[in-house]
């Protein structure tokens, strides 16, 4: 049956509706980490827009995706101060990204030993 869909859909077209999905999924993500905070994501989407899509200059020649950052970043914080929104719930753990986890089970480090067993090469040391 593939066989058939080969010959009349050019692989170009075959593959870009993966392609389309992968963007899609890149793009989605962040656009509801955008709406998870709207008074901190949407500015900062707009300094992002501005400098892609009109292609506006910020002073000193900074970056969009800087000055994107130094927007939000301070909106948040000024927020945060005066009340606005509440901190997060979730500590930031930097050491989270490096620990292996096993399904909801964290494991820690250190808790995994080896296995010791009798059997050895060796003789046990004799005590005189």
């Amino acid at each position: 049956m593939s066989g058939w869909v080969h010959r009349l859909i050019p692989r170009a077209g075959l593959l870009g509706s993966l392609a389309a999905i992968a963007l899609v999924l890149i793009a989605f993500i962040p656009l509801l980490e955008i709406w998870h905070e709207p008074l901190v994501g949407l500015p900062s989407l707009a300094v992002i827009l501005c400098t892609l899509v009109a292609r506006k200059k910020f002073p000193f020649k900074l970056p969009g995706a800087l000055a994107a950052l130094l927007v939000g970043g301070g909106i948040h914080y000024v927020l945060l101060a005066s009340g606005w929104i509440e901190p997060s719930s979730t500590p930031f753990d930097p050491s989270a990204g490096q620990i292996p986890t096993l399904g909801s089970h964290r494991v820690q480090p250190g808790s995994i030993q080896p296995e010791r067993t009798s059997k050895s090469c060796m003789p046990p040391p004799t005590t005189s």
